[in-house]
């Protein structure tokens, strides 16, 4: 069985996904939180050291922007062939708040079992931001 680590919000959205898309899926409570700030993340995403221009270009238009703008831009950023340490950069960076408003977002499109798998990945990615922040 997969699992999902899922807000009480994202399981809403989960269970109201299609059986057959859920098939083989099981959504386990994300039990970690993390209260973050706009000083917070404004500083990571200043620290961010990324070498693929695509997120070059993200990181010069995110300087300034709210978390909701900063989600937004995350969601349009094509991260196809980004190399997984600058992936890793960007999820340090963009933190489990914004992490959280792209899985919800994307809880919304699911249609197939390889959106899920996309989606479990996330989810595994901002549980251990939120264990690690949570030790700072």
């Amino acid at each position: 069985m997969n699992a999902l680590s899922l807000t009480a919000e994202e399981k809403k959205m989960f269970d109201g996904l299609s059986a057959k898309v859920k098939e083989g899926w099981e959504a386990q409570e994300e039990k970690g939180s993390y209260q973050d700030s706009p000083e917070k993340l404004s500083t990571r995403l200043a620290l961010l050291r990324v070498h693929d221009p695509k997120l070059l270009e993200f990181q010069k238009k995110a300087a300034g922007l709210s978390a909701e703008k900063l989600s937004e831009l995350i969601a349009k950023t094509d991260l196809t062939g980004v190399t997984d340490d600058d992936l890793a950069q960007l999820s340090f960076a963009i933190g489990p708040t914004i992490l959280t408003r792209l899985i919800g977002g994307l809880l919304q499109a699911v249609k197939t079992d390889d959106d899920l798998e996309g989606i479990a990945a996330l989810t595994v990615i901002r549980h251990s931001l939120l264990e690690s922040f949570a030790k700072v």
